[in-house]
């Protein structure tokens, strides 16, 4: 099953997205600069991979830079299977940070 959206529904997706996590990270980096704990850094490192897991979902390059995929050679369908399965194990590795670090900002 393939989903139609208007063209512009893609690039306002990326950008509240992007935008969004920023404005997480602004918020972390803030809570460290005040406390000096580590488990912020825990996390700013869980919003880093997860925007990672999500560029790589989407197919798209951090800040706006053109997309450059080697295709040539290679069935589309296996490409994008390897690209969901590192996007999967990149999001796995960004939960683990937010784990680790809200277990350290849980303690006393």
């Amino acid at each position: 099953m393939q989903i139609q959206f208007e063209a512009e529904t893609f690039s306002m997706l990326a950008f509240g997205f992007y935008t969004v996590l920023g404005l997480a990270a602004l918020v972390v980096l803030y809570g460290w600069s005040r406390r000096r704990r580590s488990g912020y850094l825990w996390v700013l490192a869980h919003l880093v991979t997860c925007v990672a897991a999500v560029a790589i979902a989407l197919s798209l390059e951090p800040a706006g830079a053109a997309a450059t995929r080697a295709d040539q050679g290679a069935m589309l369908s296996e490409n994008s299977s390897l690209r969901i399965g590192l996007a999967g194990v990149v999001w796995a590795a960004s939960m683990g940070f937010l784990l680790v670090g809200v277990g350290r900002l849980g303690r006393k």
